[in-house]
């Protein structure tokens, strides 16, 4: 049996660290800057008839800063999901130094690697996968949903729809505020992966679209751990 859902994914709106270019990883505490507050509500101007009946959120403040006005966009509540946050990188957090940086690329191409007192990118491929599960339960109905994640989460969750394994290939590139829009099909208990990524504008609700996954915002210079 084939079941199908439209997920729109959205990374967070601009941070105060993102600004600062220091490392956030799971660091709790870090607010939106009023230019991230501006994409939070463009975000949910590009999702208001989208038809989404479910908004979850990583449970990190930036993200969750980012969730609050697409939820009331949409008039649904929004449920915190500690599967969407960051991938969480120990010791480096809180540093914004060249050295950092280059740290934090290399465990990022490395799939097994641990930061001391963070994850893997295999850690967090398990925590998406466990998401996805959760969101083939909306297509019974098939009710769009929207997830609010980060940089790094947001590129592990688009791997595991293309099939691939995440930290294998080079990652897209996500503009702050960014949304994806995802076609999502399963058949039986398999995700069946998705191999075309053009992008291309998110039209105003859900018709059918011959893209699998398509990306509403221009690629932006990426960075790591947002």
């Amino acid at each position: 049996m084939t079941a199908e859902i439209y997920l729109h994914v959205v990374r967070h709106g601009q941070s105060s660290w993102n600004a600062q270019h220091r490392i956030q990883g799971q660091t709790p505490h870090v607010p939106l800057t009023p230019a991230g507050e501006q994409q939070a509500r463009e975000a949910a101007r590009q999702l208001k008839d989208c038809g989404a009946t479910a908004v979850y959120t990583s449970d990190l403040r930036r993200a969750v800063q980012t969730a609050v006005p697409i939820a009331r966009q949409l008039g649904v509540m929004m449920t915190l999901d500690g599967d969407l946050r960051e991938r969480s990188l120990g010791e480096l957090e809180g540093s914004c130094s060249d050295q950092a940086w280059a740290a934090a690329g290399a465990a990022g191409a490395q799939p097994s690697r641990r930061i001391r007192g963070g994850e893997s990118v295999e850690d967090v491929t398990m925590r998406v996968r466990r998401f996805l599960r959760r969101v083939r339960l909306h297509a019974a109905d098939c009710s769009p949903v929207v997830a609010v994640t980060h940089g790094d989460t947001a590129c592990i969750l688009v791997d595991v729809l293309r099939g691939d394994v995440p930290g294998r290939q080079p990652w897209a590139k996500w503009a702050n505020g960014q949304v994806m829009t995802v076609r999502c099909r399963w058949q039986g208990e398999a995700l069946s992966p998705v191999r075309e990524l053009p992008a291309c504008p998110v039209p105003a609700g859900c018709p059918h679209h011959p893209c699998g996954i398509r990306s509403g915002a221009q690629a932006a210079q990426r960075q790591l751990q947002e």
